[in-house]
This record gives C-alpha cells, structure tokens and sequence, in this order.
C-alpha cells in the first residue's frame, strides 16, 4: 500500500475558491443516514453525514457545480472518473468518533481525499497511518485500501471531498 500525501495541493486562489463554495450557507448538501452504505457504525447516533455528489458511474455528473472541481481533476492527473463526492460531518461532543473501515472501490483505481477545513478529524488507514484534515491537504492511495474518517470537535463541521479515479484510460 503506498500512500502519497501534499500540502498546499491547489494554488490558493483555486482552493479558496472551491473552499467558499463548500461552505456557503447557498451550497446544496444532502442528509444521509450512513455514512458507508448499507453498514451501521459503532456509534449509530453519529452514523450519519450530508454529502453532495458530484460524479457517479453510470449517472456522469451530478452537480451544477461539477465544473469548480476542475482544477482538482488537473491536479490529480484523472483521467477518468469512478465517484466524487463532498462529505460534511458536523462536530460532535465526543472525540474521534471513527466510522467503520471501507474501501472506496473493488476497482484498481485511486483514491484522494482532498480536506476542505482544518480540524481535529483525521482519515484513518488500515496499516495504522492517520492523516490529519488540513485545508487544502490531499492524501492519495489505491482505492482498495480499507480506511475509516472521523467526527471533529473542534469545528463546526469536518468538510472533505473524495475522489475516485483512474490515472490512465
């Protein structure tokens, strides 16, 4: 398992940007009773995220706002998309509530999470490795690997967007 993860991916004027969109009081996000479908957590009352979907396989682009991602796709060398999803989690009273481990995809693609605010919510990976949500941070790895997010408590919310792609058609 390899993991790659950078700082200061976007240009700032480019992460600013899509930062505001994401968390306008205007951007459209979408309750959801799982946070990995069709699996209940280990603490189901925080088992819960609103999400806004950009891409899915076979529905192409979901969002009017699809096209804000583009210097992201650049930036990730994505040269076709499997998913691409914002997640919102809002804080919680208790620490680190950890929903349970997934994989993104059974396919032999990519995997980045790009962190839109900074908080004390982390990504969690199978080997142990945590990566902490940093604004503007993604970190990228084979979609096949098991991992897990976390709630934050030191914000109001832990906003991130998952990108599920592959590098070569």
């Amino acid at each position: 398992m390899s993991i790659k993860i950078i700082d200061d991916f976007l240009p700032d004027e480019h992460f600013k940007s899509l930062q505001q969109l994401l968390m306008s009081a205007d951007f459209p996000w979408y309750y959801n009773d799982r946070i990995i479908e069709g699996k209940g957590g280990k603490s189901p009352e925080y088992e819960f995220q609103f999400t806004h979907t950009f891409y899915l396989p076979f529905s192409g682009i979901c969002s009017h706002q699809f096209n804000a991602l583009t210097p992201c796709f650049n930036a990730l060398g994505s040269k076709t998309l499997v998913r691409v999803k914002a997640n919102l989690g809002p804080m919680t009273d208790i620490p680190r509530t950890p929903s349970m481990m997934h994989i993104d995809s059974h396919l032999n693609c990519k995997t980045a999470v790009l962190y839109i605010n900074t908080n004390n919510g982390f990504t969690s990976l199978e080997d142990g490795t945590i990566i902490e949500s940093k604004e503007n941070r993604v970190a990228i790895f084979d979609s096949n690997t098991l991992h897990t997010g976390t709630t934050c408590t030191d914000s109001k919310v832990r906003i991130l967007i998952n990108f599920n792609y592959f590098t070569s058609m």
